[in-house]
């Protein structure tokens, strides 16, 4: 339960950084808002990992809390980015590598 709590604490305050590299901060009570009604909405079973329903609620939630629609579009396609796909290629790259450990361990070379 801390852990999941934690994952999004830190979800959201990465949201906050995004808003504020394009130049917007926003009251984090006000972010926790629009986060949690996305995230609430993103687990309809409509598309894989709320793919395009979070960012479809989170922008208008974020312009109509104050932030100016171009922040808002630019902040939460660069969130989705690095929180949705980054992780991706990592997870990709480190299964290969056990593979290719169990492969090597299995048929590698002999002594």
């Amino acid at each position: 339960m801390l852990w999941a709590a934690g994952n999004w604490i830190f979800d959201a305050a990465s949201l906050w950084l995004f808003l504020a590299a394009y130049g917007h901060r926003i009251n984090p009570v006000t972010l926790f808002v629009a986060y949690g009604i996305a995230n609430l909405l993103g687990t309809l079973p409509v598309s894989p990992g709320g793919l395009g329903i979070i960012e479809g609620v989170l922008v208008p939630s974020l312009v109509g809390f104050g932030a100016p629609s171009a922040v808002a579009v630019l902040a939460v396609v660069s969130w989705r980015l690095f929180e949705f796909w980054a992780p991706i290629p990592i997870g990709s790259l480190s299964y290969l590598s056990l593979r290719l450990q169990r492969w090597w361990s299995t048929r590698g070379p002999t002594q």
